[in-house]
């Protein structure tokens, strides 16, 4: 029975998640985004944050490793994988701002570094971007 109680009050806790429909996918969505979003960098990542009307998901993100930074596509995803983790760890801040809000985020990561960070502090990097994109939400 406690076990039971216990259980509830977990779910009702933010699941640390980030499912397909959360990512940014199609290639008109992808291109207003960089044509119309409004863009801050907390180095190594340039954000590129866009309003849009309301969707299902609050908010959708992209995450792009450019080629020309890093040659090999291990280190690319690597990276990718390191920013998926960390975005997924802390989105509940961002997620509970938008959520009841009249419009959706569309948000792009974008590495402009040339080293790997470690995993703290990319971390403590996520945490201060979702901090200003909340900060920055009309």
């Amino acid at each position: 029975m406690i076990l039971l109680g216990l259980f509830c009050k977990m779910e009702a806790l933010h699941r640390h998640t980030f499912p397909k429909s959360q990512h940014l996918t199609g290639r008109t969505a992808i291109a207003e985004l960089f044509a119309e979003g409004k863009s801050f960098v907390q180095f190594p990542i340039r954000v590129i944050v866009l309003c849009v009307p309301k969707e299902k998901e609050p908010v959708r993100v992209l995450l792009s490793v450019p080629k020309s930074h890093f040659k090999r596509a291990v280190d690319r995803n690597r990276y990718k994988r390191l920013l998926r983790e960390t975005y997924r760890l802390n989105n509940g801040s961002l997620l509970a701002a938008v959520a009841d809000k009249d419009y959706s985020l569309h948000v792009a990561f974008v590495v402009m570094a040339q080293e790997m960070p470690s995993y703290a502090d990319l971390s403590l990097l996520m945490q201060k971007i979702i901090e200003k994109i909340g900060e920055r939400l009309p």
